[in-house]
C-alpha cells in the first residue's frame, strides 16, 4: 500500500482511545455511542470513531458551550 493512500485514510479510533482522548469512561463512550450523542460507526460488534469527526464534534459542542456562557453572562 503506498504512503499516500495510508496517509488519506481516516484515523479510526476505538472505544479505548476515544476515552482516552476525551478523559472519561469506557463504558460512558460506549453508553454515548448506543445513544447516538456521539459520532459512531458500529462494525460487527465493535464501535469505531473517525477522528476528525471526534474532532469536528468536540469543536461544535464547544461553540455552543461558549455562546450559552456568553448569553448567560449578558442576562
Amino acid at each position: 500500500m503506498s504512503q499516500d493512500l495510508i496517509e488519506r485514510r481516516p484515523r479510526l479510533m476505538n472505544t479505548g482511545e476515544v476515552a482516552k482522548y476525551l478523559r472519561v469512561s469506557r463504558s460512558l463512550i460506549y453508553r454515548m455511542a448506543r445513544e447516538g450523542q456521539i459520532p459512531a460507526l458500529k462494525v460487527g460488534r465493535k464501535w469505531l470513531f473517525r477522528k476528525e469527526t471526534i474532532e469536528q464534534w468536540l469543536a461544535e459542542r464547544e461553540d455552543v458551550l461558549i455562546a450559552t456562557e456568553q448569553g448567560e453572562e449578558h442576562n
